[in-house]
């Protein structure tokens, strides 16, 4: 009886332990870029040139998102956060390989999507349409029938955003 309680329970271990690994790489990289952002204020307030143009981080952080749409790294990434299964046969059925498997799948988007996540730190604090579009550009590049192509016009709108506000000051006078 026991034995069968085990293998029943196996499959909810398993699905937990790579719940708890995929949560982990995510944990990092939120403090990764909390701690970041820390850094960066304390540049900002240090440096009278940078605090006296915010608009050039915006900017910068805008153009570092959507050239990042563009890079190798963000497609072979995509791929791998959209199809898991491709990890399966390189881990096994044990909490080890539940473990490894949720840190590659982990691993896999936030490669995917550690740009956009950046930016909706950056801009989603402050507005919450920022935040709703970029998780839809995040969800429908690793689930949406064409992934890749809302990540390359994510990336042309991303760069043009960033355009827009680096030229701002120009265009309307700061």
């Amino acid at each position: 009886m026991e034995a069968a309680i085990d293998r029943l329970a196996q499959p909810r271990r398993a699905r937990a332990t790579f719940l708890g690994a995929f949560a982990l790489v995510w944990t990092a990289f939120g403090l990764v870029a909390f701690l970041g952002d820390d850094v960066l204020h304390h540049v900002v307030d240090a440096t009278p040139w940078l605090a006296a143009r915010p608009w050039l981080v915006e900017a910068g952080v805008l153009a570092l998102a959507g050239a990042y749409q563009f890079a190798p790294l963000k497609r072979r990434s995509l791929v791998a956060c959209r199809h898991p299964l491709g990890l399966l046969p390189t881990h096994g059925a044990s909490r080890r390989g539940s473990f490894t498997l949720g840190l590659d799948h982990g691993l896999a988007c936030l490669g995917s999507s550690w740009a956009l996540m950046l930016l909706m730190f950056a801009e989603g604090f402050a507005n919450l349409w920022w935040m709703v579009a970029l998780t839809a550009v995040m969800v429908y590049e690793t689930s949406g029938r064409h992934g890749q192509r809302a990540a390359s016009a994510a990336g042309v709108v991303l760069l043009l955003a960033g355009l827009v506000v680096m030229s701002g000051p120009l265009l309307w006078g700061a």
